[in-house]
């Protein structure tokens, strides 16, 4: 009997002493911090297949609610709340022109994958009208995650960028807000009461995306496709396409105004060297500044052709016969003005290359190559070739 009077003072004591978990206090939509807000930051123009990351706010609903997760206190004790799931309705932008979603991140974790990419046809490519949804509620969850889950859920709509695109059918029948605008030739995403997770602090959210604008090259020829079944842009669609372009990002170059036969030429090689490029431009860019990039990148020149008035591209290849090239040499330089003799220890012993590997799922890389002459002429006999 002193036995069983002893148990249960040690039970009394145990669940007078025990320590208190403080509850967290219910939140109000003034609480949550979103990913990206900001009212200046300009809506970018994508070339190929990238990965968008931060996607910007342009709305954010009314309907902000949330969810108690409760752990039970016992029989004697109070339950406590471990934390909320948080639920809210938002539009964010992608953006300019034409593309198609192929995945939708949270926090660098993949929430949404659209799995048939096998033809530009069955890439998932809406008006926003059908809905897709997400049910990944443990996407965030990890071994010292002390609730029941934490991830994402619900159902978005994709609104694909197009010239003709409705408004969100979604945002006027559930808030009355018939002024939204359509955002026409911008795509954006619209989340409808989703949960969020059960942190105050929304998720980034990101997607993968691919637009490949044809307006020059035959066929197929306006994109490259890879290995592992991601398209690059046509160089030649790129800077058509931001020549031409009227309204939103381009310097509304008129058509007759470019020799369309010459961009369809060079498109072809291009096509044939698998040379295709993805690109993110963000605002800030001149025309200028574009023109030099891709010039660069495809060693080519883009010009204003005095003999036909129109823009012309001519790629800088060994289609020339080298027999016909004018050669300077002793006999026809007249005078040498000025001339400089590069030092050995200016010269540069090792190249370095930062690239995004999107195959490692858009991983910061670098590629660096060392130079075994340069390194010799300084004094590094051991470096082979």
């Amino acid at each position: 009997m002193n036995f069983l009077i002893q148990f249960i003072i040690m039970i009394a004591l145990a669940i007078i002493f025990k320590p208190k978990i403080e509850s967290q206090k219910p939140p109000s939509a003034d609480d949550l911090e979103f990913p990206t807000v900001d009212e200046t930051r300009k809506i970018p123009v994508i070339y190929g297949t990238v990965k968008m990351k931060s996607l910007a706010v342009i709305w954010a609903g009314n309907d902000f609610r949330y969810e108690k997760m409760e752990k039970s206190g016992g029989l004697f004790g109070d339950d406590v709340t471990l934390g909320y799931r948080y639920y809210i309705s938002l539009a964010c932008a992608i953006s300019f022109g034409e593309i198609r979603l192929k995945k939708v991140y949270f926090k660098d974790a993949v929430g949404y994958e659209h799995f048939d990419l096998s033809s530009l046809e069955t890439s998932l490519f809406s008006e926003g009208d059908e809905e897709y949804i997400i049910d990944k509620k443990s996407l965030f969850k990890t071994e010292s995650t002390i609730t029941p889950d934490d991830g994402v859920a619900g159902a978005f709509n994709f609104f694909s960028g197009t010239n003709d695109q409705p408004k969100s059918d979604y945002i006027i029948s559930t808030f009355g807000y018939n002024k939204l605008p359509a955002y026409k030739n911008v795509s954006y995403i619209v989340f409808r009461d989703f949960y969020f997770g059960n942190s105050r602090v929304l998720p980034q959210v990101d997607v993968e995306v691919e637009r490949l604008p044809n307006q020059v090259c035959d066929g197929d020829d306006y994109f490259i496709e890879d290995s592992n079944g991601n398209k690059d842009a046509n160089p030649v669609e790129i800077i058509f396409d931001i020549m031409t372009n009227e309204e939103f990002y381009g310097v509304s170059i008129p058509a007759e105004k470019i020799d369309k036969e010459s961009f369809k030429a060079a498109g072809k090689i291009l096509k044939q060297e698998n040379f295709g490029l993805s690109l993110i431009f963000e605002g800030g860019s001149s025309f200028e500044d574009i023109k030099k990039d891709i010039e660069k990148h495809v060693s080519c020149n883009i010009f204003m052709s005095y003999l036909t008035g129109k823009w012309t591209i001519k790629l800088n290849r060994q289609d020339y016969d080298v027999n016909t090239i004018k050669t300077i040499d002793i006999t026809n330089i007249k005078n040498i003005n000025k001339y400089t003799k590069t030092e050995i220890s200016s010269l540069s012993t090792e190249l370095k290359i930062d690239y995004t590997d999107r195959n490692s799922d858009y991983k910061k890389r670098t590629l660096s190559a060392k130079s075994p002459t340069v390194l010799r002429l300084r004094g590094n006999p051991k470096i082979q070739d």
